[in-house]
């Protein structure tokens, strides 16, 4: 017996070493992602006109760094405090690893920051100290974008006036605390496609506003099923109108029966702006809510939600019915 327990113990021992090593390494060798760069980013009328309109309406950083109403139809963040911050994921979304506030990005926070900082921390997902931002913050997308579609970015943040207060910091929960260290990876930029070719441009600025992310159904580890790309479904935990809802974003691949292929453009867009402009009103208490970005989406370029539509229509037709909204 005695014998069979030491076995125990040495076993146990060899565990514990085989643990701690194992998290050390992560804590020491991830993200593994540089230093920041050594940048300056000019901040030009065209830089400042295309960052304003990538931050707002594409890939709508206000949207999570602002506070939101709880108990409006999308959740619509009040726009006389954009960018100040204050967002508490939980309050809206079930299931969030941790205490996560969005921080402010006005000069309030981001003023002692540089350029390379901001870049590093934007386009592959490492914050000032080192440490991994929570993804989802877009920085894998955006680490695909044009590397000047990055700068304007950058630009225009910077444009900011100073609002608002300095939000408190992120604590993710272990084991994600862990898991999120090895998420952020160098930027890979491509080159922007011609908006003249539709369909490339398209497929550009669905990747940037992170449609996939949302419209895409997951595994059991939460990795995207690639061969159901677009086709919806995907769960989310929402607190909405005093309950607890599971919303399932819709399919939109070119599916006839299930998803848009019925549609024509005119159609697809009449459907996002029409949805956009019912952002803000009132919902009613256990109704179904939503957090598509419409309002944002919906001051997009006819020629940009077009070329997007024109993508979509290119996807593999996957059938797949979804319930989009279910009480628990």
């Amino acid at each position: 017996m005695n014998k069979l327990l030491k076995i125990l113990g040495l076993a146990v021992s060899a565990l514990v070493v085989l643990v701690v090593a194992f998290v050390t390494y992560l804590r020491v060798a991830f993200p593994k992602v540089g230093p920041a760069p050594d940048m300056k980013v000019e901040l030009t009328p065209a830089r400042l006109e295309r960052g304003a309109y990538l931050v707002r309406n594409v890939a709508d950083c206000a949207g999570c760094h602002s506070p939101r109403s709880l108990d409006r139809y999308g959740f619509p963040a009040d726009e006389t405090r954009a960018f100040t911050g204050g967002f508490e994921l939980s309050k809206i979304l079930s299931d969030i690893p941790g205490d996560i506030t969005t921080p402010n990005l006005t000069p309030v926070h981001l003023g002692s920051w540089s350029d390379g900082e901001i870049y590093r921390a934007i386009a592959e997902g490492v914050n000032r100290e080192g440490r991994p931002i929570f993804p989802m913050m877009p920085y894998l997308a955006i680490g695909k974008l044009d590397r000047e579609d990055v700068l304007s970015i950058i630009a225009y943040l910077r444009s900011l006036e100073p609002a608002g207060t300095e939000q408190p910091a992120n604590s993710l929960s272990f084991p994600f605390s862990l898991i999120a260290r090895t998420i952020p990876v160098p930027a890979r930029h491509v080159t922007r496609p011609d908006p003249a070719s539709a369909v490339a441009y398209g497929a550009y600025l669905v990747r940037a506003a992170g449609c996939f992310d949302c419209h895409t159904p997951v595994d059991a580890h939460h990795e995207p099923i690639a061969a159901m790309e677009g086709a919806g479904g995907q769960e989310f935990k929402i607190h909405s109108g005093g309950t607890q809802i599971v919303v399932r974003p819709p399919n939109i691949t070119p599916d006839r029966d299930t998803g848009i292929g019925a549609w024509d453009k005119a159609t697809f867009l009449g459907a996002i702006r029409a949805r956009a402009s019912l952002t803000g009103q009132s919902v009613p208490f256990g109704e179904p809510n939503h957090i598509m970005p419409y309002r944002e989406l919906g001051r997009m370029t006819d020629q940009d939600l077009g070329a997007i539509y024109d993508y979509l229509r290119t996807l593999a037709p996957v059938k797949n019915k979804v319930t989009r909204f279910e009480k628990l």
